[in-house]
C-alpha cells in the first residue's frame, strides 16, 4: 500500500493493532497506532478500541486509563465495545471492584448494550460475586433494558449456586410472564434445587 501511495484507513490500522495485541506484540501494536496518527489518519472509537484491547490482554490497565483520557480530550466517546473489552478483562483477572468502578464511569459517557449487562452478570456469577451481579441487574432494570434469555439464565443459575431458591423462582416466573423461554440447562438447575429443598409443589 505504501509503494502504491494507497493511504490506509483507520479501520485497516485498527485491524493491525488488534492482531498485534492478540499476538502479545504490544510494542508493535503501539507503534502501528502511533504511525497511524503520524500519517494524519484520525482515530475513531474503533481504532482506539484496538490498543485498549491490546493493553487489556497484557494487563496494563494504567495505559488503558491514559487512552480513555486521550479519547476524552479529543472528544471521542467510548462505545459499548469499549465497555465490553475493558470489563471482560478486569472481571477475568478478578478485579471485580475495579470492573464495577469502570462500569459506573463508562456509563456516564456511553450506553452499554444488552451484551454488556449479560456478560457482566454472567462473569460475576461465575466468579462467585453474586452481589455484584445483582447490582448490575438492578441498574439494567433502572435503564429499562429488556433482559434476554441468556441474562436471566446467568442470574438464575448464579442464585441457584448460592442456594437462593426464592429469588431464583421469582426471576423464573418473571421470565415466563415476559414470554422469554428458558434454556434446558437453567430449568434443570432450578428443578434440581427444588427437589433438593423438597419443593415439589413449586416444581
Amino acid at each position: 500500500m505504501d509503494s502504491t501511495a494507497c493511504r490506509p484507513t483507520s479501520f485497516i490500522c485498527s485491524v493491525l493493532v488488534h492482531t498485534y495485541g492478540i499476538a502479545k506484540q504490544i510494542e508493535d501494536a503501539v507503534e502501528t497506532f502511533l504511525e497511524m496518527e503520524r500519517n494524519g489518519i484520525e482515530a475513531d472509537v474503533v481504532a482506539y478500541n484496538s490498543p485498549i484491547s491490546a493493553f487489556c490482554q497484557d494487563n496494563k490497565f494504567k495505559n488503558v486509563k491514559r487512552i480513555l483520557s486521550e479519547m476524552e480530550s479529543r472528544r471521542v466517546n467510548p462505545n459499548s465495545g469499549t465497555c465490553n473489552i475493558i470489563l471482560t478483562n478486569l472481571i477475568n483477572n478478578g478485579e471485580t471492584n475495579e470492573a464495577y468502578s469502570f462500569f459506573r464511569r463508562l456509563i456516564k459517557v456511553c450506553e452499554p448494550d444488552a451484551e454488556t449487562y449479560t456478560m457482566m452478570i454472567k462473569k460475576f456469577c461465575l466468579r462467585d460475586e453474586l452481589a455484584m451481579a445483582l447490582k448490575v441487574w438492578k441498574y439494567m432494570n433502572l435503564k429499562r433494558f429488556i433482559p434476554s434469555t441468556h441474562t436471566y439464565s446467568a442470574l438464575i443459575y448464579g442464585l441457584c449456586e448460592k442456594g437462593n431458591l426464592p429469588r431464583a423462582c421469582d426471576l423464573w416466573e418473571e421470565m415466563m410472564e415476559k414470554g422469554i423461554r428458558s434454556s434446558r440447562m437453567t430449568f434443570g438447575r432450578v428443578r434440581q434445587l427444588l427437589i433438593k429443598e423438597g419443593r415439589e409443589d413449586v416444581l
